[in-house]
C-alpha cells in the first residue's frame, strides 16, 4: 500500500523556497486537492505563512481563486487573514484582504465582513465596504455583529435613515439588554427620520429602566418617534392622581400602569388561604381600576394595564384546583380586564402570555428581583415592549392594511409548478402542518380586517390549482382582495395591488420566505414593511402576530366584511372600465348613503376612520376615542357619519366627519372618506347634509379646513370643487375655506339617493 501522504495541518512552515511564497502556497493547494482536505486545513496552513504575502497571492490569483480553491476554501482562507488583520492591527493588510473580500463576496461569512468592518478605522474604510456589508446582509439577514457593523458604516457615511432600519434590525434579532442599550446610543449619531411623535409614561410598583430600551426600539421600528417619561419607583397610584407630576409634561399618547400583583399583594411570598387570596386580590384589582380611571379622567392617551402574574410559586406546587394560586390569578384577571377595557382606549397585557409563552418560560430571575426590585425577568421585557408598541401603532392608526403574501415555500411547503397538488407540503402532520398553522392565523387576521393579498412568481394555473382543490387549503381565493401570480418583479406586483385596492404602499406589509426577494422590495419600496421571516416556516405564524403594525385596537363590522368590500370595489372599477363614460357608470350604480349623527355603537368606526385614514384626510386630525366620544355628546360639536351601499354590494360606514358648532358659523374640524369609496361622491352627500343641518339650526356660513400631509392628496381642491372661498394664505400650515348658505349650500350630486339630512 502507498505511505499516506500527512495531513495539510502538519506541512512544515518551511514549505516554500525563501522569497517565494506563492510558490509554497501553491503546493499546499495541491496537496489539498489531491488528498480532499478540508478548507479549513487549508486557509490555516496558508496563514502559517506572511498573511500579507498571503494575501497578495489571494489577490494574483484573481477569479480563479474559486476554482482553485471553491467557495468554501476561498471564505475560510479571507477569514483567516481578516482575523490576522484585526489582531496585529495592520492596516495594510486589513485593506489587501477588504479587496480580496469584495472579488469573492458571494463567499464570503458574516463573521468576516464584520471583522473586515473592526479591522479598519473610519477615515480608512473603502467605500466598497458598504456593498460588501450589504450583499453578506442578503444572506444572512438576522445576524447580530454584521447588522452592528453595517449600522456603523450607515452612520459614518450619514445616512440616517439606512442607520435606523438597521437599529431596528439588530435590536429584534439580538433582543438583549446590551444590544438594545448600543442601538439606543446609536440612534443618536443620527437625525430620527420622520414619524408621528408619541409621548409615553411608564408608572409602575417596580424597576421599568431596563424596559426603557426595548421599548424605545420597538416604538421606533413601528413608526413612531418615542419620548419616555420613567415615573418614580413605587409612585404610580401618586403620579396619576398629582396634575403637576413630570409625567403629565409630555404630550401623552400612551400610558402603562405597571403594578405587580407581588407588591399589591404580599402576602403570595407566603401562602394564604383562597379566601384571604380573594380578598386581598380583590383590593388589588380596586387600586389599579381607580388608577386607571384617573388616569383616563386626565389623559386621551391608549393606556396599556398589566395583569397580574405572581413570581412566588404555589406551596401546593404544580397541581391545579380551582381554589389554587393560579385558578385565583386567573379571576382576578378576568375582573381586571372587564373593569379597564370598560373605559374607552384602554387594555390590559397578558404579563402571563408575555413571561411564559413569549419569554420562553422565564416567569422570574430571583436575584435580579431581589438585588434590583426587577418583577419582569430580561427575557421578558422584548415581548412586554414589542405588545405596548402593538397598542400604541393601534391606537395611532398605524395598523397595516394588507399583507402580501407569497405562495411556494411561504404559504405551503414545497413548488407549486414542481409538486403539484398532491405534492404541495400542508396537513395535519409535520412537514405541513406549519403552513396549515399559517393560514388559521392568516385567516384570523382578515377577520379582523387585515386584507390579504398574493404577489407569487408561479404559473397561475399550478398555484390557483393548490388554492382551490388541496384538501388542507384553509384560504381559498375568496380570501384573496387580490391576486398576482405571474414572474413580473414582484414591487410591480405590490404596486399594481395597491392602486387596486386604492391603498398606500405604506399599508402593505410584504411576507416572502426568500431572503433574496425581501431585500428587493426593501430596496425597491422601502414604503412596504418587510419583516424578517425566520428559515423554520414553524415560527411564521409566531412571527407575524407578534408583528405590532398588525395590531388591531377593535373590530368592527366593516373589518369583519373588508375582503368582501374590496372585492366589491374591484367589481365597481370593472363596471366603470365597461360603461360609456363616468357619467353613465355613476348614475348606474345606483348609489344610497345614508347621513346621521354617529350612535355610541359608531364610534370605535368612526375613531378607525379618522385614525387610520391618510388619503382622503382634509386636515389629517387624529382623535381618541374618548375624545369623539366626548363630544359626540357636546352640544357644540357634531359628529356625522355616512354608510354608503349601491348595486355591487354595501360600502358599510365610510365617511365621518367632525363639525364645531357656533351660531352663525359651523366649521367642519375634519372630514374623512374610506379610500375604498372615492370616486362615487359621497363625499359631497356629506357635506351637503351637513349644510342642509347648518342652515336649519340658523347658521350663516359653512367653514372648513384643509392641511397638506404629503399623503393626502385627493382630498387637495375639496373645498373649491364645492363652491367654497379661500379665506386666508395658509401661511400657518392649514388654509381656510368659507361658503355662504344663504345660495342654497351644497347639493348632493343627481345620481346618489341621500337618506337621513332632515335627521342630520
Amino acid at each position: 500500500m502507498p505511505t499516506a501522504t500527512p495531513p495539510l495541518s502538519s506541512t512544515p512552515h518551511g514549505l516554500a523556497p525563501a522569497g517565494d511564497p506563492a510558490a509554497g502556497l501553491r503546493r499546499i493547494v495541491a496537496a489539498a486537492a489531491r488528498h480532499a482536505q478540508v478548507p479549513a486545513q487549508l486557509a490555516m496552513a496558508a496563514a502559517r505563512l506572511s498573511p500579507v504575502e498571503t494575501t497578495a497571492w489571494l489577490l494574483s490569483l484573481g477569479p480563479s481563486a474559486g476554482e482553485l480553491l471553491g467557495d468554501d476554501g476561498v471564505a475560510e482562507l479571507v477569514d483567516v487573514l481578516a482575523g490576522q488583520a484585526l489582531a496585529r492591527g495592520q492596516l495594510t493588510l486589513a485593506e489587501g484582504v477588504c479587496e480580496a473580500a469584495l472579488r469573492h463576496a458571494h463567499a464570503v461569512l458574516p463573521d468576516t465582513a464584520a471583522t473586515l468592518a473592526a479591522a479598519l478605522p473610519p477615515e480608512r474604510r473603502p467605500a466598497a465596504l458598504r456593498p460588501l456589508c450589504e450583499r453578506v446582509l442578503d444572506r444572512a439577514p438576522r445576524h447580530p455583529a454584521l447588522l452592528r457593523a453595517a449600522a456603523e458604516l450607515a452612520l459614518e457615511r450619514g445616512d440616517g435613515a439606512r442607520a435606523h432600519a438597521l437599529l431596528d434590525r439588530l435590536g429584534q434579532a439580538d433582543p438583549s439588554p446590551a444590544t438594545a442599550g448600543w442601538v439606543a446610543s446609536a440612534r443618536g449619531r443620527a437625525p430620527a427620520p420622520p414619524a408621528p411623535p408619541i409621548g409615553v409614561a411608564l408608572l409602575g410598583s417596580f424597576t421599568l429602566n431596563p424596559l426603557v430600551p426595548f421599548l424605545d426600539l420597538e416604538l421606533r421600528a413601528a413608526g413612531l418617534l418615542p419620548s419616555i417619561t420613567l415615573g418614580g419607583y413605587g409612585a404610580w397610584e401618586r403620579e396619576v392622581a398629582d396634575e403637576n407630576d413630570p409625567v403629565w409634561a409630555a404630550d401623552l399618547g400612551l400610558g402603562v400602569i405597571a403594578a405587580h400583583v407581588d407588591d399589591l399583594v404580599p402576602a403570595l411570598a407566603g401562602d394564604p388561604t383562597p379566601g384571604e387570596l380573594r380578598a386581598a386580590g380583590m383590593e388589588a384589582v380596586e387600586r389599579v381600576v381607580a388608577a386607571a380611571e384617573r388616569f383616563r379622567a386626565r389623559s386621551a392617551a391608549a393606556l396599556a394595564v398589566l395583569g397580574f402574574h405572581s413570581a412566588h410559586p404555589d406551596p401546593s406546587g404544580p397541581l391545579h384546583s380551582v381554589d389554587g394560586r393560579a385558578a385565583i390569578l386567573a379571576e382576578l384577571n378576568r375582573a381586571l380586564a372587564e373593569r379597564v377595557e370598560a373605559l374607552p382606549d384602554a387594555w390590559v397585557v397578558d404579563l402571563g402570555e408575555v413571561t411564559l409563552r413569549r419569554a420562553g418560560g422565564a416567569a422570574d430571575e430571583p436575584k435580579l428581583r431581589h438585588l434590583a426590585r426587577m418583577r419582569l425577568p430580561p427575557a421578558a421585557l422584548p415581548a412586554l415592549a414589542r405588545s405596548l408598541a402593538g397598542i400604541a401603532v393601534a391606537a395611532k392608526g398605524l395598523t397595516r392594511k394588507c399583507l402580501l403574501l407569497d405562495l411556494d415555500d411561504t404559504l405551503w411547503g414545497g413548488l407549486a409548478g414542481e409538486d403539484g397538488v398532491g405534492g404541495v407540503r400542508l396537513g395535519d402532520t409535520a412537514p405541513g402542518s406549519e403552513f396549515v398553522e399559517l393560514q388559521h392565523a392568516l385567516k384570523a387576521l382578515a377577520g379582523r380586517g387585515v386584507l390579504l393579498a398574493v404577489a407569487s412568481k408561479n404559473n397561475e394555473d399550478d398555484a390557483l390549482a393548490v388554492i382551490r382543490g388541496h384538501g388542507a387549503m384553509v384560504l381559498r381565493e375568496a380570501d384573496f382582495a387580490a391576486l398576482r401570480i405571474n414572474w413580473r418583479p414582484k414591487h410591480e406586483n405590490a404596486a399594481e395591488i395597491a392602486a387596486e385596492l386604492g391603498i398606500g404602499l405604506e399599508s402593505m406589509v410584504f411576507v416572502d420566505n426568500s431572503p433574496d426577494e425581501r431585500a428587493r422590495m426593501r430596496a425597491m419600496l422601502p414604503q412596504v414593511l418587510t419583516p424578517e421571516l425566520p428559515a423554520d416556516p414553524a415560527l411564521f405564524r409566531r412571527t407575524l402576530q407578534e408583528l405590532p403594525q398588525l395590531r388591531v385596537a377593535r373590530v368592527t363590522d366593516e373589518d369583519r366584511a373588508r375582503t368582501a368590500l374590496y372585492r366589491a370595489r374591484a367589481g365597481r372599477m370593472q363596471a366603470q372600465r365597461g360603461a360609456g363614460s363616468l357619467d353613465e357608470y355613476l348614475r348606474g350604480l345606483g348609489v344610497e348613503v345614508h347621513v346621521e349623527p354617529a350612535p355610541e355603537a359608531a364610534l370605535a368606526r368612526a375613531h378607525q376612520l379618522f385614525a387610520r385614514t391618510n388619503q382622503f384626510n382634509l386636515t389629517t386630525r387624529r382623535y381618541a376615542h374618548a375624545e369623539l366620544q366626548a363630544r359626540a355628546a357636546d352640544p357644540a360639536w357634531r359628529l356625522y357619519v355616512l354608510r354608503a351601499r349601491d348595486r355591487h354590494g354595501d360600502h358599510g360606514l365610510v365617511s365621518c366627519a367632525l363639525v364645531r358648532v357656533e351660531e352663525s358659523a359651523w366649521t367642519v374640524d375634519n372630514l374623512v372618506l374610506s379610500c375604498r369609496a372615492l370616486g362615487c361622491g359621497v363625499e359631497t352627500a356629506l357635506l351637503a347634509a351637513i349644510g342642509r343641518a347648518a342652515r336649519r339650526a340658523g347658521a350663516t356660513h359653512l367653514r372648513g379646513e384643509l392641511a397638506d400631509s404629503g399623503k393626502n392628496a385627493p382630498a387637495h381642491g375639496f373645498w373649491a370643487r364645492h363652491g367654497f372661498t379661500r379665506v386666508d394664505d395658509g401661511s400657518g400650515g392649514v388654509e381656510r375655506w368659507e361658503l355662504a348658505l344663504d345660495g342654497g349650500g351644497v347639493a348632493a350630486p343627481p345620481w346618489i339617493c341621500l337618506e337621513g339630512a332632515d335627521e342630520a
